[in-house]
Order: C-alpha cells, then sequence, then structure tokens
C-alpha cells in the first residue's frame, strides 16, 4: 500500500517504495533507512512516450545513518563523473591540436586533379 513499508522476509533486507512526493514529505524525509535497505521512488523520473508520461524508479540504499532524503541515488554518481568527463574540454585533446584542427583548410584551385581534390594543412 501507498506509504507503507513493504517488508521482506525476517531473513532478508527491508524495501521501501513510495513516490517522490511521499520522500519529500517534512516527516518521510527524516527517516533514516537500516543499513543496506533499499528506498524506490517509484516516480523519480518521467518521460514522454506516445503521449504519454512514463514515471521511471529510481533506488536508494541506506547505510544506517543517513537520512533518505541525503542518500544519493544508484548511479547519480557514476552519471556525474561521465557529464564531468564529457564537458571536459582539455581531456581529449590538447590545445596545440584544437587549434590545427580549427583552422582552415588550404586547397589551391591547381591542385584539384580531375574529379579528386588534394587538401593540405600549412
Amino acid at each position: 500500500m501507498a506509504g507503507e513499508k513493504t517488508t521482506l522476509r525476517t531473513d532478508q533486507q527491508r524495501s521501501y517504495y513510495n513516490t517522490t512526493a511521499y520522500w519529500n514529505d517534512s516527516e518521510n524525509r527524516k527517516i533514516v533507512p537500516e543499513k543496506y535497505a533499499y528506498v524506490i521512488y517509484s516516480d523519480a523520473w518521467q518521460r514522454t512516450e506516445n503521449g504519454q508520461t512514463v514515471n521511471i524508479p529510481a533506488v536508494k540504499i541506506g547505510d544506517g545513518v543517513t537520512r533518505v532524503i541525503d542518500l544519493p541515488f544508484l548511479g547519480e554518481y557514476e552519471s556525474q563523473v561521465i557529464i564531468d568527463h564529457i564537458n571536459d574540454n582539455v581531456r581529449h585533446i590538447t590545445q596545440q591540436e584544437r587549434e590545427r584542427w580549427n583552422s582552415k583548410l588550404n586547397m589551391p584551385e591547381y591542385e584539384v586533379i580531375g574529379t579528386k581534390a588534394i587538401l593540405t594543412r600549412d
């Protein structure tokens, strides 16, 4: 049921399942899940498919100390590492390479032979 803990067998970890609104409620955001307890946000993200909104769940794992609101979603750190890597404009090529690649190509008319163009870079 919405708003209630879902408890698995006593030999398994607890699992908490609810909506983002539920987890963001002023009282529920204070919950500190047990170590290794799963906290599932049933509608963490949404996307539109064929004009319909589809809820995408996300998972947090309790550490026994941190409040549910402060726990990161699984994959959040990895996603940020990838985004940072993509946005790093220096990591992949040097400034010298960038300047060379950004310079214009020289293609004088006399270097066009038949249907082939011979491209050079000064």
